[in-house]
């Protein structure tokens, strides 16, 4: 997972999840912390009470890119996210704090 820089609040994330299969619908959950949570049908997150954020579906290369706005209300909060595709694949746990 690329955020493609340092998460604002008040601004909009361009992200690239890589790694994936083509064609291939890939998901950003954020969590409550370090964990577990079980995508139905899916897989396992290694992150607690995970909820979907964005979603995109993986190109030719296996890349999907996100867009998501950060309302400024979110300043200062720590997020923890990671991804996972529908064959189940995971990305690493990304914790940022948001600017």
């Amino acid at each position: 997972l690329d955020l493609g820089g340092p998460l604002t609040g008040g601004s909009t994330v361009n992200a690239t999840i890589s790694g994936s299969t083509p064609a291939i619908v890939c998901y950003v959950y954020n969590g409550t912390g370090l964990g577990s949570t079980t995508i139905p049908g899916i897989g396992i997150l290694e992150i607690a009470n995970g909820r979907k954020v964005a979603q995109g579906t993986a190109n030719a290369a296996g890349d999907a890119s996100v867009n998501r706005n950060l309302p400024a209300r979110l300043s200062g909060r720590t997020v923890h996210l990671q991804c996972i595709d529908d064959l189940g694949a995971t990305s690493a746990v990304h914790v940022e704090t948001i600017l």
